[in-house]
C-alpha cells in the first residue's frame, strides 16, 4: 500500500525488543553480581529491587508494543479498507496484560489479512502512450532496452521487460524500397 509507516512500526517492535531483552539481561547481570558480593540480608533486598525494575521495563515495553501494533494496525485497515485491522489493533492494546484477548487479536489480524485484495500490477499496455491515428501508415519501429536489451514499440516510454526508462534510439525494421 505504499505505507511506509506500516513496516516502520514493526521495525519500532523489533527494535524496542531488542533493547528490552539487552536491559533485562544488564539488570540481572547486575543485581546477581551485588547479591553475591553482599551480605544474604541486602542480597534479599537486591533480589526484590530486580524484581520491581523488571517488572515496570516489562510493563512499558509491553505498553510500548501494544501501542506501535495499534499504530501499524490501524495505518493497515486505513490503507486497505479492511476493518478487522483496526479491530486487531485495538484488541491488541486491550490485551497487553492477558494473552487470550491478545489471541484474538492475532485471529482478527488473520482474518483481516484473508479479506486483503490483491494490488492491480500494471499490464504491458500501460508502458507505451497511446497513440492511434487512422490515416497514418503502421510501421515496425522498434526500439531495444539499454538496460535488458528487450524489444520494444517505438512508443514505449519504459521497457514492458525491466520496467526501466527507455533511452535509446529507435531502431527502425521496415524494409525501404
Amino acid at each position: 500500500y505504499n505505507e511506509p509507516s506500516i513496516f516502520r512500526n514493526f521495525i519500532y517492535i523489533i527494535l524496542f525488543a531488542i533493547c528490552y531483552s539487552v536491559i533485562v539481561v544488564i539488570v540481572v547481570a547486575i543485581f546477581f553480581i551485588a547479591t553475591i558480593t553482599t551480605a544474604s540480608v541486602t542480597a534479599v533486598t537486591s533480589v526484590i529491587i530486580a524484581i520491581v525494575v523488571l517488572v515496570v521495563l516489562t510493563i512499558i515495553f509491553i505498553i510500548l508494543e501494544a501501542l506501535l501494533w495499534y499504530r501499524a494496525f490501524k495505518k493497515l485497515s486505513e490503507k486497505s479498507g479492511v476493518d478487522a485491522f483496526k479491530t486487531a489493533g485495538l484488541l491488541y492494546v486491550i490485551g497487553m496484560f492477558i494473552s487470550i484477548v491478545t489471541c484474538i487479536a492475532w485471529y482478527f489480524a488473520a482474518k483481516g489479512y484473508k479479506q486483503l485484495k490483491p494490488q492491480q500490477t500494471p499490464n504491458n499496455d500501460c508502458y507505451t502512450t497511446p497513440t492511434y491515428n487512422p490515416s497514418a501508415t503502421p510501421t515496425l519501429d522498434r526500439i531495444f532496452c539499454s538496460q535488458c536489451g528487450a524489444e520494444n514499440l517505438s512508443s514505449a516510454i519504459y521497457c514492458k521487460h525491466c520496467g526501466q526508462p527507455i533511452q535509446t534510439t529507435p531502431i527502425n525494421t521496415t524494409t525501404t524500397p
